[in-house]
């Protein structure tokens, strides 16, 4: 068996550019290098099955489709307030400002 130590490949074509590595003959478990410290578990912990998932939740029977309704509704207070027009706006009348005006004469700054 082969172990590759170093492998560079070139990022564009894939095509191996370099490669170190020795012939290995002996026990694969035991086939560790460097100064990494291997890790072996002794008892690995059982691997279970991830709980059912709860059934989806019941659609209502009936479902009333308001969207419709809501649509229309809209359309006719937008028609009745564009019929109002803006004279609910108007502060003045043909004769000059409706009703008395508000006038007073500020005797301190804020008030």
């Amino acid at each position: 068996m082969r172990v590759y130590t170093r492998v560079v490949l070139a990022a564009a074509t894939g095509r191996v550019i370099e490669l170190d590595g020795f012939e290995y003959a002996g026990p694969v478990a035991l086939c560790k290098g460097g100064d990494t410290p291997q890790i072996v578990m002794q008892n690995p912990p059982a691997v279970s099955e991830p709980a059912p998932l709860p059934p989806p939740p019941e659609l209502p029977k009936e479902v009333k489709d308001t969207s419709e309704e809501d649509e229309e509704k809209a359309a006719e207070e937008r028609r009745k307030r564009l019929a109002r027009g803006r004279v609910s706006t108007l502060l003045t009348g043909g004769a000059g400002v409706l009703g008395e005006p508000v006038t007073k004469k500020k005797t301190l700054l804020g008030e």
